[in-house]
């Protein structure tokens, strides 16, 4: 009988570091968010502006034709930003797809040797 209670306490401690060694990264995780949230933020202050500005557009619309320029101005502005957003995010893709090519590159030449 004691032989099982030393070995689950055995598994109990294991348990435990192994909570400890997952929840370090959160953390890591967690200051890397910032970012993010900037980022997430600056889109929708940006957002918010065009809204405002079609907002504005509309409100001194007179006629139909008029109202149709400020919903193409609005669509315009958003695919320029969403297209200029596409075209960052294939960079960043890009970037790492180069940082894993030279790892897996090194740890090749690591295990040639």
């Amino acid at each position: 009988m004691r032989k099982n209670f030393n070995l689950s306490a055995s598994l109990g401690m294991g348990a435990i570091a192994a909570c400890l060694a997952f929840a370090a990264p959160s953390f890591a995780e967690d200051q890397d968010i910032s970012g993010a949230k900037q980022e997430m933020i600056q889109h929708f202050d940006e957002r918010i502006a065009d809204l405002n500005s079609a907002k504005s557009c509309i409100q001194a619309a007179t006629d139909r034709e008029s109202l149709k320029k400020c919903h193409s101005a609005l669509h315009a502005s958003h695919k320029e930003k969403h297209a200029a957003q596409k075209e960052k995010h294939q960079e960043k893709r890009k970037e790492k797809l180069a940082e894993r090519i030279k790892k897996l590159e090194a740890e090749r030449t690591k295990l040639e040797q």
